[in-house]
């Protein structure tokens, strides 16, 4: 289909029979809306009997006849909305469709106009696993299994084949509404119906109030920041004590948050929505070790996902002092949280953390398989670059909130940790040659590819002036897939370059050349980069915005996990590719993550 840009919206011309996938998601669950009123998934957080995708297919008919095929169309997306209008001979056909930030179900409204008497068929196809299912009828609402399905224009369940049946017969301007939700009560489903201008005026009110920030200029930049902002605050979940932000639509069985997906996830919500740190903050804190140990994720139980992590200490820390230092709410940090204040958790999982540095005041990751961090399907032994610039970030975080809190003693100990390990990976891991920090180092082998993960060493000021010169410029020679001289398309930003050059290095989708994270693109790390571009007073617009322009063409219309031109895509609606708002946020500004509320750098 055709694409452009408009008021923030992503807008497809082209005909009935083509697809618009596009996925929304709130605090209970996710959805895939398809371009034709239907759905092609339908997941509930938390419901492994959910878990399989429940596709809803619409068939529409006018006259008796079924829809013309290639009938014009015009589909609008933002936010947690998709609008299709439909044209055939003076026949329009308007499906307004829409969820809202808590509520379990997907809210239809269809707006029909004719210039001569017709008639309208819609008939929604369910995939149920029995042929006959349970039917219970109430007012406007029929139960069928797990499903709800409420309509104000009424309808008929039809049994042989799974099937709810709304005619309408169409003289002038008609409209009804319809309500589609799994796991839910037919009350919830009544009320949806009942309340329905309620509902959608809370669903565009939210687009509504998110402000655009000033370095949005463009049609395409106003998609982009819309796209990326709600990509985050979309995967918000709250299930029971549960709130926090999963990593994708994909992630909800079990309900899980990650520290480091969440750390990104939560910078894009200082502009709008900074609560939410908070609650994630307390959801990490709560599935950290008595040890101190952080697993790669929370689930929902606060019991561990993937035990022990070398990034997730780091990112616990970080995202903790990015809080108290824009918010200033010090008293945040004596909150318990399980049995222990916040700081009183950051202060643990820093000092667990130590126990993997060696000598060198460097952490060492032992073993030749060792995976446990953002790149999980490489095995990067010894001093790992990317891992020792956040434990070096999170050192001077530690420091800051232990002052903050009056602890000058404690805060000089991690002061001091952060000042030998800064001089550590700049003697172990920097390639003065080369002008970047090599990507990780185990005694005689060293795997000196340019990893984009380690720009991140710009961002949270772990080189100066000079150095962040030199590693964009290395950047642009290595990552940018326009400059790099491999034979590949432009793609954008490449997340390694040359390719991991070790058999048994890069494992499973990795093992393939420029699938996933030997050499895919990540748009998180395309914003990193970007950011780093515009601290340095670089041009930062083709890494934050190229992978956005890339996929709306190839029909991704939410940010995607990952992708190259040599590897099938990753997920759809991955939250810390909604990283690009934040960046467009802070253009212009002083840096994000310089100290500004509760004390000056070391």
């Amino acid at each position: 289909m055709k694409h452009g840009y408009s008021n923030g919206k992503i807008v497809l011309n082209g005909q009935y029979w083509e697809c618009a996938d596009y996925d929304v998601a709130n605090e209970r669950f996710s959805a895939q809306f398809d371009g034709k009123g239907g759905l092609n998934h339908y997941f509930v957080a938390n419901k492994a009997d959910n878990y399989a995708p429940q596709r809803i297919v619409l068939a529409l008919g006018l006259n008796g006849e079924p829809f013309d095929a290639f009938a014009e169309k015009t589909v609008e997306m933002i936010g947690r909305t998709q609008k299709i209008v439909l044209k055939k001979d003076g026949f329009v056909l308007t499906a307004d469709q829409f969820i809202t930030p808590s509520y379990n179900g997907v809210f239809i409204e269809f707006a029909a106009k004719a210039d001569k008497p017709s008639e309208l068929d819609a008939v929604f196809y369910f995939g149920f696993g029995q042929a006959n299912p349970h039917i219970e009828n109430k007012g406007c609402v029929q139960t069928v299994g797990d499903l709800n399905i409420g309509s104000s224009a009424g309808g008929e369940y039809v049994r042989d084949n799974n099937a709810f049946h709304i005619r309408r017969s169409v003289n002038g301007d008609d409209s009804f509404r319809v309500f589609i939700a799994y796991d839910a009560k037919a009350a919830e489903a009544e009320k949806a119906i009942c309340d329905f201008e309620k509902f959608r005026a809370e669903a565009r009110e939210e687009t509504e109030r998110v402000e655009l920030p000033a370095a949005v200029k463009t049609e395409e930049e106003k998609a982009f920041y819309y796209g990326t902002y709600f990509c985050a605050l979309e995967n918000y979940r709250k299930v029971g004590e549960f709130e926090g932000f999963s990593a994708g639509c994909t992630y909800l069985n079990p309900l899980r948050t990650y520290f480091r997906d969440g750390y990104w996830t939560t910078l894009p919500m200082y502009s709008h929505s900074v609560g939410l740190v908070r609650s994630q903050i307390k959801t990490l804190s709560r599935g950290i070790a008595g040890d101190g140990s952080c697993p790669s994720a929370v689930k929902c139980d606060f019991s561990a996902f993937w035990g022990d992590h070398y990034d997730s200490p780091s990112f616990f820390v970080m995202m903790l002092y990015d809080y108290i230092n824009h918010t200033g709410e010090v008293s945040f940090l004596s909150e318990d949280c399980g049995g222990a204040t916040v700081l009183g958790k950051a202060v643990k999982v820093i000092d667990k953390l130590s126990c993997y540095a060696d000598e060198t005041g460097l952490l060492y990751k032992q073993g030749p398989f060792n995976k446990r961090d953002w790149a999980d399907e490489v095995n990067r032994n010894g001093y790992v670059s990317y891992d020792e610039i956040l434990y070096i970030r999170a050192l001077f975080c530690i420091s800051e909130l232990l002052r903050a809190c009056g602890k000058t003693k404690e805060a000089e100990k991690y002061s001091d940790m952060r000042a030998k390990a800064l001089a550590s990976l700049n003697e172990i891991l920097w390639d003065d040659g080369k002008g970047y920090f090599v990507n990780y180092r185990d005694g005689d082998f060293t795997e000196d590819n340019f990893s984009v993960d380690t720009l991140t060493a710009v961002i949270f000021g772990v080189c100066g002036k000079e150095q962040s010169a030199r590693l964009l410029q290395a950047a642009e020679k290595y990552l940018d897939t326009r400059k790099n001289g491999m034979q590949a398309p432009d793609f954008g930003i490449a997340s390694v370059f040359p390719l991991y050059k070790k058999i048994g290095s890069a494992a499973r989708k990795s093992a393939q050349p420029f699938n996933y994270h030997n050499g895919a693109n990540w748009p998180y790390l395309s914003a990193v980069y970007a950011y780093a571009q515009a601290l340095c007073g670089r041009d930062y617009s083709y890494a934050l915005t190229s992978w956005f322009d890339y996929n709306v063409k190839r029909g991704n219309y939410t940010p995607i996990e990952y992708f190259s031109p040599y590897c099938r895509d990753g997920s759809l609606l991955q939250a810390w590719s909604g990283l690009g708002a934040f960046v467009l946020d802070n253009i212009g500004k002083p840096s994000f993550f310089a100290p500004c509320k509760i004390g000056k750098p070391n």
